[in-house]
Parts: structure tokens; sequence; C-alpha cells
């Protein structure tokens, strides 16, 4: 699942009464709509396990007297899981699975992460770590599976083309690689197919 993806799907949340908030996504940043104030990254923040203090903080969300606003933050963060149901059990179950596992966070493709001795400083952060690692790392070994395979095609496809076309297809490459996007460069005349 793209995370970006998956934030970007607008949603209006009421907390108990309260503002209403909205879940985002813009071109430069994931954010969220708190009091009609954007907050950057609040959305990533809130699926690794972010707690209502440290919302606070990053919502910018102080009542008059500089007193942050603690149960409103509880109420946004619960009605964010109520529009993400499947948020907290994912959770619960990478809990399990690092307590079951010896604290060893695992991606979709079998990398693996120590985290026994984050779990003794802290293990509610291992926790975290290990959620961020499943997510982000997972994201990570896709885009590498994803070069190496835009590596092979335009390799197989220069070995199948006639030596003229063979060396536009050389040309083919990836420039550079920023979380989930690529940006490539290739000759004009093969912009289609790229």
């Amino acid at each position: 699942v793209d995370a970006h993806v998956w934030t970007a799907k607008v949603r209006s949340v009421r907390p108990a009464g309260v503002a209403r908030v909205y879940d985002l996504y813009e071109p430069e940043r994931t954010a969220m709509v708190c009091n009609g104030v954007v907050v950057a990254d609040c959305n990533f923040g809130i699926a690794y396990r972010i707690g209502p203090d440290r919302f606070c903080q990053y919502a910018d969300l102080y009542d008059e007297n500089g007193e942050p606003r603690i149960e409103y933050a509880a109420q946004v963060i619960e009605a964010w899981f109520a529009n993400y149901e499947s948020t907290k059990p994912f959770h619960a179950a990478t809990e399990r699975s690092l307590r079951d596992n010896g604290w060893v966070a695992q991606t979709l493709t079998g990398r693996r992460r120590r985290l026994a001795q984050e779990r003794w400083l802290n293990e509610f952060k291992a926790v975290s770590e290990g959620i961020h690692f499943q997510v982000c790392g997972t994201a990570q070994d896709i885009i590498k599976m994803a070069m190496i395979h835009i590596i092979e095609d335009r390799d197989r496809r220069a070995a199948k083309a006639g030596p003229a076309e063979s060396r536009l297809w050389k040309k083919v490459r990836i420039l550079i690689q920023v979380h989930d996007e690529l940006l490539g460069e290739a000759p004009a005349v093969l912009r289609h197919e790229v």
C-alpha cells in the first residue's frame, strides 16, 4: 500500500463534538488539518503510534493558557484510528510478532532488524520502531526491486534490439531515488516505452 495514496483519501472525522479534522495529502508533504491548522506529518506520526502529548507539540494544540490540549489530541487520534480501523490490529499483531520472535522485525520480503537492545531501553519505542521498519522497510525493498526490474528490462531490450537501438536503450538510466519515486532519463525516442 502506498502510504501517500493511503493518506490522500480525504476523510472528515468528527471527534466528540469538536471541530472537524481532515486527513489529506499535499504534493509537498503529508498533512492533517486540525482546527483549521495544517499539521505536517501527523498522519504518519499517528500511524507510528504518536501519543497525545507529542501530537500537541506537532499540531500546536494549546489552550489560551498555553497548556496542551491532551484530551482533544487523544480524541483526534482516536478519530483517526476509527477511520483507519486496520491500523490498531496491525500494531497489536506487530507487537505480538516481536514478542514471539525475540524482538526481530521483518519486512514482507524477509529483511530483518533486531530490536532487543531497543526493547531493553524502551519497549514502547521498540514496538514503534518495529512498526516503522515493517512499513518503511517493505517500501524500501519494493523500490529496490523496481529499480532492479527497470535495469533488467533495459538490458533485455538492448540485447534484443539492433545495434543503433541497442545504443539508445543503454542510455536509459535511473538518476535518483527519493522515497517512493524514481527519476530517470532516456532518449526522447524511447519516452513512450520507458
